[in-house]
Order: structure tokens, then C-alpha cells, then sequence
């Protein structure tokens, strides 16, 4: 009976880890497929020319650059499906060594997730219409407004998490290239939080480091071990 018990223990044990590791796998690939959606709609977003400051110039920008508007919000809205899970499990694989700077830094790209999906709906608006209600200018200006400062603080809190997730990864068997990265990269974000006063390039800059991190964390995530 003994032998009856601790075989069935080595089995529960053997699924554990076989199911920690399909989960890793699997955060590792939204991670992944996240950040090149979020990138696409990030590099789309940056290439957009300055709007107008004058609100009666808004809608003939926003009807000019419809496309890009309207792209960069799908590859969001899709984005956000696959990161969520991936910061979820990256937390649930660096929490048990530096569970402090590993919940800060992914409770903070978790926020920064939530108010990605406002401005889903707040640049939607823009684009897509809604009972054939017709935007005045003032109310253009106001999105357009509450668009771009809603992403100076999703990229504050992007570069609040990588930091954190740095100091994390750390303590993981991740090498010293992903945690340095992280620094890099979260530094990068809060240089760029202010996308309507830095250029096109380094607005891409901001955008294709988040892109690297999110790869090289995706690709460390689904080949850590136990």
C-alpha cells in the first residue's frame, strides 16, 4: 500500500510539472504574439503626422489617416488578448524568488493592459461610427486628446513594469541579457511617454523596444524550467 501511495504522489507530481510547463509555453507564445501586434499598432500610431491644433482641422486628419487609425485599433484589441494571459503567467513563474518586484512590475503592465482596452474604445470612436451620431469638432479634439494622453501613461506604466520585471528576472535563470534589457527597454518607455512631443523615430524606438523585450521574455518564459 505504501508503494500504492507513493507512486500515485510521483504522478501528481509528474502532471504538475507537466502542466506548469504547458502553461509557460503558452504564456511564452502570447508574449510573443502580443508584442508584435502591439507593435504593429505602435508603429502605425508613431508614423501618424502631428493633428492639427486647431479642432476645425480634426475630422479632415482623422478621415485622412482613417486606415491607420482603424488598423492600429484592431492589432490592439487583439494585442490585449494575447498579453494578458502572458504577463499572467510570466508573474505566476518569477513571483516565488522576488515576489515584490515581480508583482509591481506585472500588476503594472497588467494596467497598462486595462487602459490599452480604453483606448480601443476611445480611438474606435474616432473611426468607427456609432448610431450615425456625427462627432462636432470640440468632441473630435477631446478624443483625440484623451487618446494620446491615455498613452503617455500606459507607456509610464509599461516602463514602471519592465523595470520592476527586471529586478524580478533577475533572481530567474534568465541569463543577465533579459533582465538588463528589461532596464533598457522600461527606460525607453518613459523617455517616449510623451509621444506628442518626441519624433516619428523615436516614437519607433520606444515601440521596438517593447517589441524585443516582449520576444526575448516570451522566449525565455516558454524554455524556463521548474
Amino acid at each position: 500500500m505504501g508503494d500504492g501511495i507513493e507512486q500515485q504522489g510521483s504522478v501528481t507530481t509528474a502532471t504538475e510539472r507537466f502542466e506548469r510547463a504547458a502553461e509557460r509555453v503558452f504564456g511564452g507564445w502570447a508574449l510573443i504574439i502580443g508584442g508584435v501586434l502591439l507593435f504593429g499598432a505602435q508603429f502605425l500610431i508613431a508614423l501618424l503626422p502631428a493633428p492639427p491644433a486647431a479642432p476645425s482641422g480634426l475630422a479632415r486628419w482623422v478621415h485622412e489617416y482613417a486606415f491607420p487609425l482603424s488598423m492600429s485599433d484592431e492589432l490592439l484589441f487583439f494585442a490585449i488578448v494575447c498579453l494578458t494571459p502572458g504577463v499572467v503567467v510570466l508573474f505566476r513563474t518569477t513571483r516565488f524568488r522576488r515576489p515584490v518586484s515581480s508583482l509591481l512590475g506585472c500588476s503594472s503592465l497588467l494596467l497598462a493592459m486595462t487602459l490599452l482596452g480604453v483606448l480601443v474604445v476611445v480611438g474606435g470612436r474616432l473611426v468607427y461610427p456609432v448610431f450615425g451620431i456625427s462627432l462636432s469638432d470640440d468632441a473630435i479634439a477631446l478624443v483625440v486628446s484623451l487618446f494620446f494622453g491615455g498613452l503617455h501613461s500606459v507607456l509610464l506604466f509599461m516602463g514602471v513594469g519592465l523595470i520592476a520585471a527586471g529586478f524580478a528576472l533577475r533572481q530567474e535563470n534568465a541569463g543577465r541579457r533579459l533582465p538588463i534589457a528589461s532596464f533598457g527597454a522600461g527606460a525607453l518607455q518613459v523617455l517616449g511617454a510623451y509621444p506628442w512631443l518626441t519624433p516619428a523615430r523615436v516614437n519607433v524606438t520606444t515601440a521596438a523596444a517593447l517589441f524585443v523585450w516582449m520576444l526575448a521574455a516570451g522566449w525565455w518564459l516558454r524554455s524556463a524550467r521548474s
